[in-house]
């Protein structure tokens, strides 16, 4: 499943939340800033994935960049991975993720709030207004759980990521 969102902060948080609410799951993440050095999509592409990545090797969260790969390759690619992997999140970045997505925004207050009507996943802010359109309204998620977030760590709250399981379940288009 693909997770989008228009703000870079709330793109990498709720592709983890989400990747959290599962026992395993392996984030796939077209969006960030490609790191060079370890593996990457393009590699699992090229070369087909190694044994230790079709598959959790324990209980948890694994990250993959995404790097430079048109829509149908990195269909592909995810699709080798996906196979074995008991849940996958793409980061998407609206352009090279075909399948099922996620939408995911912030309720911002007064000029920058929301528009979409359509369904989405809403995050509760400091001073929120209404969500625009149908879907799961997140609790507000703390900044330390941000910043632990934002370093690759699990956040000691766990209640904003168990908010986040039912959207496993819910149809998205």
């Amino acid at each position: 499943m693909g997770l989008r969102s228009d703000d870079p902060v709330l793109s990498w948080i709720g592709s983890l939340g989400l990747a959290l609410a599962a026992p395993s799951c392996l984030v796939v993440d077209l969006v960030g800033p490609f790191q060079p050095g370890g593996r990457s999509l393009v590699d699992v592409y090229a070369e087909g994935p190694r044994l230790d990545e079709i598959s959790p090797a324990r209980v948890g969260t694994a990250v993959v960049p995404g790097g430079n790969l048109d829509a149908s390759e990195v269909q592909d690619a995810v699709g080798l991975l996906g196979r074995s992997w008991p849940r996958l999140v793409v980061r998407s970045d609206g352009v090279r993720w075909p399948g099922a997505t996620v939408p995911y925004a912030g309720l911002y207050p007064g000029a920058l709030a929301p528009t979409a009507k359509g369904p989405a996943v809403w995050q509760r802010l400091r001073s929120s207004g209404q969500a625009p359109g149908p879907g799961p309204v997140l609790p507000r998620i703390g900044s330390a759980a941000v910043t632990l977030l934002l370093d690759n760590k699990r956040p000691t709250s766990r209640r904003w990521v168990k908010s986040w399981a039912r959207v496993w379940a819910m149809p998205w288009g």
